[in-house]
């Protein structure tokens, strides 16, 4: 089995194991994500902008435009 297929299948285990916790997507979430005025339209990006605003998160990208979404971010 492929190394990436390897984590997808267990990728819960990977996650926990890395001190990483689970986030869920919840409504709120997604309608966040949909009234955010930007011109962005990618649909994951909006989605881990929510999430990071909603619960108040910080997004570990270099992905200037997650920043222009409105979520705290690093790097």
């Amino acid at each position: 089995m492929a190394q990436a297929a390897a984590i997808a299948h267990s990728i819960e285990t990977v996650v926990l194991g890395e001190g990483f916790a689970l986030l869920s997507i919840t409504v709120e979430h997604a309608k966040f994500a949909g009234f955010i005025d930007s011109l962005h339209r990618d649909p994951f990006d909006r989605l881990l902008a929510s999430q990071a605003i909603v619960d108040e998160l910080v997004v570990v990208t270099g992905d200037a435009m997650i920043a222009a979404l409105g979520a705290e971010t690093l790097w």
